[in-house]
């Protein structure tokens, strides 16, 4: 029914960090017409990313990455 993004960012310098949470709400996937207790929903969810960068020369950057943290 719902699908939601929200996102902070915080970019100074060679530093940057970012997390967004994305949240989808259920929704019905498959119907089967013959028997129609056995249609297939997928519950809500939500899910958590996080990145970290640091660039050490304009052609060097580290990052550190995380998807799906919750």
């Amino acid at each position: 029914e719902w699908t939601a993004n929200a996102s902070i960012f915080y970019d100074q310098g060679p530093f940057s960090a970012r997390v967004a949470y994305n949240y989808i709400g259920g929704f019905l996937e498959t119907i089967n017409g013959t028997i129609p207790q056995a249609d297939q929903f997928w519950k809500e969810r939500g899910q958590l990313d996080a990145q970290l960068r640091f660039r050490l020369t304009p052609a060097i950057e580290l990052f550190v990455e995380g998807e799906n943290l919750t």
